[in-house]
C-alpha cells in the first residue's frame, strides 16, 4: 500500500506573502507538513516519472494530474490545518 499525506497548517496573516514549495517525489511529498502563514501560497512540483495530484481531503483543491515537471500553484486566505493528498496513491 502507498499512501501520500500531508498537512499544510496556516498561522495568522504577515505582511508579506510567500511562495512555499513542495517537491513530489519517490512517492512523497517532501516536506511532508509544513507551517505557512495565511496569505501565502504553496506550489506542488511533481519530480517523479509518474502521473500525482495534490488533492485536499476536504475538497478545498484538486489539481488534477501533475505529470513530470509540472507544478500546481494554491493560494491559503484562511486559517486552519489542510491535509491533502494524492489521488492515484491513496488507497
Amino acid at each position: 500500500m502507498i499512501l501520500l499525506i500531508a498537512v499544510i497548517s496556516i498561522s495568522p496573516i504577515v505582511a508579506i506573502s510567500s511562495v512555499h514549495n513542495i517537491s513530489i517525489q519517490g512517492f512523497s511529498f517532501t516536506p511532508v507538513g509544513i507551517v505557512i502563514n495565511q496569505g501565502d501560497s504553496v506550489r506542488w512540483t511533481n519530480n517523479d516519472a509518474v502521473l500525482h495530484t495534490s488533492t485536499n481531503d476536504q475538497g478545498v483543491w484538486n489539481s488534477g494530474d501533475l505529470a513530470t515537471g509540472q507544478s500546481f500553484l494554491w493560494p491559503f486566505d484562511s486559517i486552519g490545518a489542510f491535509a491533502y493528498h494524492c489521488i492515484h496513491h491513496l488507497t
